[in-house]
């Protein structure tokens, strides 16, 4: 059996869905490691994903299809909510991996070919829209929105100190590397690195003493997972990093992909989401650090992906625009 064949055990789980046309989009361009299939039947379209054996573990798949399923049940159309198999399960283990099926969602991943204010603003607001849906739903066994400091906060504190203890297997692994645009690319990460790793350091040890709501945060909401139909979201997709969170960690993340260091943007896309849900003054700090933090984490994390795990990507210009953006958020953090 290739990667593009679908394991007959999967077709027979959703077989109301499984026959039709079948079309292998691979990766789909994204660097998850899952694998995906646009299925075209007389009952709609439909998106069979196949996880990476790695990841996530069965718990972890059914509490995230549990809450995309909350989402679908409180009205927000944009997020693709799971559908169960002939079992009754929103999940099929197959071949070694673990599979699920979702609807396709509408749209395309256009806001900068057409980048326009109004779906930035779209775009903050459908997060919101998902926060809310989702603000009283935690961990199995308790309910209600829960206190504490955000898992992302001590994360990206533990991931800075990591790429300090690996510097130099990370400078030599940058100075091996064949590709001389990526080799330049990666030698400008390590010196933004360098100059505002010990800042943005002492920011999240502020960031890991802050008590602040706990909720599902997508965690890894970006430009390339919003789906647009003109100015309107029509899809959020890719639900593979959902965790209890701060949804500061959220806003962070897709307001620093949509608006960069752009001021003017950056405050319209606050007030879009603040339109739909409040946010207090921790919040409004948490968000910021992120931001910040993401900016000088991103790079090294692909430097170690490239560098030290070896690890290829079939969508080189993709990875090379991906660092590009980087450094030039980099620049700006320097800057300041």
């Amino acid at each position: 059996m290739t990667r593009r064949e679908i394991p007959q055990a999967v077709s027979k789980s959703y077989y109301p869905h499984s026959t039709g046309r079948v079309e292998y989009l691979a990766s789909a361009g994204g660097f998850s490691g899952a694998l995906l299939w646009r299925i075209s039947h007389q009952m709609g379209q439909f998106c069979l994903r196949r996880w990476p054996a790695e990841h996530p573990t069965l718990d972890r798949l059914k509490w995230q299809h549990a809450v995309l399923r909350r989402a679908g049940q409180c009205g927000i159309d944009f997020v693709p909510a799971p559908l169960p198999n002939v079992h009754g399960e929103t999940w099929t283990f197959a071949d070694g991996h673990l599979w699920e099926l979702t609807p396709w969602m509408p749209g395309a991943a256009d806001f900068f070919p057409n980048q326009r204010p109004e779906k930035l603003a779209a775009a903050m607001a459908a997060l919101a829209k998902f926060h809310l849906a989702t603000v009283d739903f935690v961990n199995k066994g308790s309910a209600g929105l829960t206190q504490g400091i955000a898992p992302s906060a001590t994360q990206r504190l533990a991931r800075l100190q990591d790429c300090r203890a690996h510097w130099r297997e990370l400078t030599a692994g940058v100075e091996r590397l064949a590709d001389p645009e990526m080799a330049t690319l990666a030698r400008e990460i390590l010196a933004g690195f360098a100059a505002c790793s010990t800042t943005v350091g002492d920011e999240l040890s502020q960031a890991a003493t802050i008590t602040t709501p706990l909720q599902p945060a997508i965690r890894d909401v970006w430009s390339d997972h919003i789906l647009f139909t003109g100015d309107s979201v029509t899809g959020m997709v890719d639900f593979g990093a959902l965790r209890n969170d701060s949804i500061a960690v959220d806003i962070s993340r897709l307001l620093g992909s949509l608006a960069g260091d752009d001021v003017l943007l950056r405050q319209r896309g606050l007030q879009a989401y603040e339109a739909v849900n409040q946010l207090d003054g921790n919040l409004h700090q948490l968000v910021q650090i992120f931001d910040r933090a993401t900016t000088v984490l991103a790079g090294m994390n692909w430097l170690e992906c490239i560098c030290l795990q070896g690890r290829e990507f079939q969508d080189r210009t993709a990875v090379l625009q991906r660092l590009r953006v980087t450094c030039e958020r980099l620049r700006h953090l320097m800057q300041k």
